[in-house]
């Protein structure tokens, strides 16, 4: 079990109160203090930052400096400023050998000559990413590539690239990689992977368990499945992808490239489509990828931002294929256009345990859970979150569930201050009958 240390650190001036006993603590001890300073925080919790600890006491800056290369293999930067060229050298010379977790959010105003000296100090040391995070404009991004190209990455585990303002920009903006063996997740907003060769691209599709993948201008790592290269090295390899989040339209794949894409999509665990629209080739693709995720794998499936017809297109797909995704205990509705409860959810998610609804009317779902006392709808669904509705119908949802053998264990509700003030005794029975109910403020 972690040691749990309770440390008051004045974060203004160096500690002077009990400076000899804070330095007599052994090495060892000191060490324990530090990585906790590296444990995940919460939003309301702020942990001291390397600097800080070295301003504790001398013998505290000489273990972080000189015993602790860790604190120095997480790199972060989030505003730019003099000296920052010499923070990250420092950074870089103190975390010796170990991979390093890099995270850069580059303002927009930002101009390249800013920007570019710090990127050329990370992109000389590529053998040691093990994270790379970077924000940025479209137009940093095309200083970059076109001024270093990476040979590769072996340690890479997580590669996160986001692009903003690509539509001022006539140019490309990519990223040049030659080997990444070890990369397991994948984010690409707005930004081109760019290797070798297109079949190298399909290798990193099938190689990544994680990937978050927004249109670009260039064809992207999922377009390349309509490429002959992918027919040959579909043959020869297990899929691995688990987690799979697309933004925009939906590639359509079809002949003979459909079996490739079909066995990629295999083993997806999770599926979230964000800023669906009814473009024409969402027409097309969104049911054939309906279509192919329904899989005994696919246990999550998220619409985020949907709008036009695309939730139509989603339930007509549904119920004109009569689709079964048997295994999904989690469906995400999120800021859905024209969203409401259609007579093929149900049957096309007979496993659901979980139905959680975002800035979407609930009125007719609620309405459907109450429908039919003796047979009710998703057994299994224990978790139940939803926006601004009827505490009474919620009640007498709860009542039929206990009442037939399942019931809600969690019930989330955010309303308007006017609907909880008038909530009344059905409020308080659900407070005290639904263990995990919860209910904010959405005003």
């Amino acid at each position: 079990m972690t040691p749990s240390i309770a440390l008051a650190i004045d974060t203004r001036q160096p500690s002077v109160e009990h400076p000899k006993e804070i330095s007599s603590l052994p090495l060892e001890l000191v060490r324990i203090v530090f990585s906790l300073t590296r444990t995940p925080a919460s939003e309301d919790r702020k942990l001291p930052s390397v600097h800080t600890l070295t301003r504790v006491s001398q013998f505290w800056r000489t273990a972080a400096q000189e015993f602790c290369p860790e604190l120095w293999s997480e790199l972060r930067i989030f505003h730019f400023r003099t000296g920052q060229v010499e923070m990250v050298d420092e950074y870089l010379r103190r975390s010796n050998t170990l991979p390093l977790d890099i995270s850069i959010d580059v303002p927009e105003d930002e101009q390249p000559d800013t920007f570019l000296p710090i990127a050329l100090r990370i992109w000389s040391v590529p053998g040691r990413w093990r994270t790379l995070r970077i924000s940025t404009t479209a137009h940093n991004f095309i200083a970059i590539d076109s001024n270093v190209d990476l040979k590769g990455a072996p340690l890479l585990d997580t590669l996160d690239l986001s692009v903003s303002d690509i539509k001022l920009t006539s140019d490309k903006a990519s990223f040049r990689l030659a080997a990444v063996p070890a990369l397991k997740s994948l984010t690409l907003h707005g930004i081109t992977l760019v290797g070798p060769s297109f079949a190298w691209q399909i290798e990193v599709a099938w190689q990544v368990e994680t990937l978050d993948i927004s249109c670009t201008h260039a064809p992207n790592l999922l377009h390349r499945f309509a490429d002959p290269s992918s027919l040959d090295y579909a043959r020869e390899v297990t899929p691995h992808l688990r987690h799979l989040t697309y933004h925009a339209s939906v590639p359509g794949v079809s002949g003979r490239f459909l079996g490739p894409f079909t066995q990629y999509l295999s083993s997806l665990t999770t599926l979230t489509l964000r800023k669906v629209g009814d473009y024409a080739d969402t027409q097309e693709g969104l049911p054939l990828l309906c279509g192919l995720v329904a899989t005994p794998a696919l246990e999550e499936l998220s619409l985020d931002i949907a709008y036009g017809r695309a939730y139509r297109i989603f339930t007509d797909a549904l119920s004109d294929a009569q689709l079964k995704f048997p295994a999904l205990r989690v469906l995400r509705l999120t800021s859905v256009a024209h969203c409401a409860f259609h007579a093929a959810l149900p049957a096309a998610f007979p496993a659901l345990e979980q139905l959680r609804l975002r800035d979407v009317d609930p009125c007719s779902f609620v309405r459907a859970l109450l429908s039919d006392p003796d047979a009710v709808l998703w057994p299994h669904l224990h978790t139940l979150a939803l926006e601004s509705t009827d505490y009474v119908a919620l009640r007498a949802i709860a009542e039929a569930r206990i009442a037939a053998g399942c019931r809600l264990a969690v019930l989330e509700v955010d309303s308007s201050p006017e609907v909880v003030a008038i909530a009344g005794s059905a409020l308080q029975w659900l407070q005290t009958n639904v263990q995990g109910f919860k209910h904010g403020s959405c005003a």
